[in-house]
């Protein structure tokens, strides 16, 4: 995302803070508001529903913060990550624009707030990895504290992982990088 001249100051702070977030929908609060631009509004605009407007040529899109919650949960529902950029302080005098500072990054594994949950089912963050002739996954549901792992000989890892991913049916995985290269 690169700045340009005619970017208000608060849109090139949502810039810098962005691109530490590259993979998540950042949540940017703007006094009563969450506002999101550029490629962030336009798929939360999609997911949400939202309108899609302008400002100064740049697509964005807002929601009230008192409805993050509902917005949050649609989002992780659909796979996305989000953070959360709050105001901090009062602004300064001489300063143009409000300090503000992302206080929490959400994705769908690491979800632990009730509204953001299926209560059906668990939410499971699953790992994957290999060390020498093993595959190994682990699995924790956070908001409930739930933690297993588990192994398998290398030869045996379609069918088990296969089984494993079906009973488990995880909100997120996260796997080793190594583990691509076979």
């Amino acid at each position: 995302m690169t700045e340009n001249s005619a970017d208000t100051p608060a849109v090139r702070q949502y810039k810098r803070i962005k691109s530490s977030y590259p993979d998540a929908i950042l949540f940017f609060r703007m006094g009563d508001f969450y506002e999101m631009f550029d490629s962030d509004a336009r798929q939360a605009s999609s997911l949400l529903d939202l309108v899609l407007t302008k400002r100064a040529g740049q697509p964005m899109c807002g929601i009230p913060y008192h409805a993050a919650s509902s917005y949050i949960g649609r989002l992780l529902k659909a796979g996305k990550k989000v953070a959360i950029c709050e105001q901090k302080g009062e602004l300064q005098k001489g300063n143009k624009v409000m300090e503000r500072v992302v206080t929490e990054v959400i994705s769908p594994g690491t979800a632990i707030v009730e509204d953001y949950l299926d209560k059906n089912s668990n939410n499971y963050l699953l790992a994957i990895g290999k060390t020498g002739t093993y595959i190994s996954i682990a699995y924790i549901d956070l908001s409930i504290g739930e933690f297993s792992a588990a192994k398998c000989l290398d030869g045996e890892k379609k069918d088990f992982l296969r089984k494993e991913l079906f009973r488990l049916a995880p909100g997120e995985i996260l796997i080793q990088e190594t583990f691509y290269a076979e």
